[in-house]
């Protein structure tokens, strides 16, 4: 049979109280209220080398910018070529204070050809819905290397100065929430028992799946900043779901380490293919029907790399585990790239 290409990658993703492995809670978990926040804004690119858009829309804000420095000229006298019409996204992260620099993308929002070698006119950079200028952006563009090498796309690394500092208060409840990046009960109930063996019984309580609210203590009543530390370098074992992910363009499988097959037996082509709910990995081969296997209590992996040993081809391999799943014979979701 043809010789596949399969890529294992070992993560462990599942069952990692079998491996004892664990994370800081800040790893998993954010302080509520403790955000970033996404900006945008709308302006020009000049210099171009005859790049730029050829459409009415640039001409007419070029005309409101020459009004703003006090010069009248109507739209027909505007060649634009050299100018494009872009659209800037920002992302300002919490703590950022005024006078910080942060990153811009920038995009052509207008039929520009390219934005390369252009500079960006000072830019307000607004937030959501409240209009609020936050940062403003001026700068030399950087291009974007991609896949699709797009030329219309450009970046300007600390573009944009912090004019206004997102509000955020910790210190104005007695309570703090501890948001799971990932929500889930088992994981938000080992939170909670983590934080009440370190400081004590009903410190913690998981209020849902997402959310652990914790009680500011004596001890840190007048340093916030070190207790916050402490919490984010506690370790927990997250319980996180199996998954198997296939990438069937280029027979790639990604795979948890101790995914357990229960016991079945499945025909695919001429592969016969049997587990039992023994601990030993058998094989034998049947003159009749090609292959047969005789897998007995083993995982994902050894069934894919024993199948890849005998060279079955990416498809079946694919076919085999989604089987696999259908009759129930593993606890773990099969995502399709």
């Amino acid at each position: 049979m043809k010789k596949i290409k399969l890529l294992l990658i070992m993560i462990l993703l599942i069952n990692l109280s079998l491996f004892g492995n664990t994370v800081r809670l800040k790893e998993i978990s954010r302080i509520k209220g403790v955000r970033s926040n996404k900006l945008i804004g709308m302006g020009l690119v000049i210099g171009l080398a005859g790049t730029g858009d050829q459409s009415e829309l640039t001409p007419q804000m070029l005309q409101s910018l020459y009004a703003y420095f006090g010069t009248r000229i109507a739209t027909s006298q505007i060649q634009s070529k050299n100018v494009a019409a872009v659209m800037l996204t920002a992302e300002l992260p919490p703590f950022k204070k005024i006078g910080d620099t942060i990153d811009v993308n920038v995009s052509s929002i207008n039929d520009a050809k390219s934005l390369e070698g252009g500079i960006l006119l000072m830019t307000q950079l607004k937030g959501g819905m409240n209009q609020e200028i936050f940062a403003n952006a001026q700068g030399s563009l950087t291009k974007v290397n991609n896949k699709t090498n797009n030329a219309v796309n450009g970046y300007i690394p600390n573009g944009a100065v912090v004019e206004k500092e997102i509000p955020i208060k910790l210190d104005t409840n007695d309570t703090i929430d501890l948001i799971l990046n990932k929500p889930d009960f088992t994981t938000a109930s080992r939170v909670a028992t983590t934080v009440n063996k370190r400081f004590g019984y009903e410190t913690a309580k998981a209020i849902d799946p997402s959310k652990i609210r914790i009680n500011k203590t004596f001890t840190f009543h007048d340093d916030l900043i070190s207790f916050i530390s402490t919490i984010e370098n506690l370790k927990v074992t997250p319980d996180r779901e199996s998954i198997i992910v296939i990438n069937e363009r280029t027979g790639t499988i990604i795979l948890g380490a101790n995914i357990v097959v229960a016991p079945v037996a499945i025909s695919q082509g001429d592969l016969s293919i049997s587990i039992s709910a023994q601990n030993d990995l058998n094989t034998t081969e049947d003159e009749k029907t090609g292959n047969s296997f005789y897998f007995e209590g083993v995982t994902v992996k050894e069934v894919v790399n024993m199948l890849n040993k005998i060279g079955a081809k990416s498809e079946d391999i694919i076919s085999i585990l989604q089987a696999l799943k259908e009759a129930n014979a593993i606890d773990a979701k099969i995502k399709i790239m």
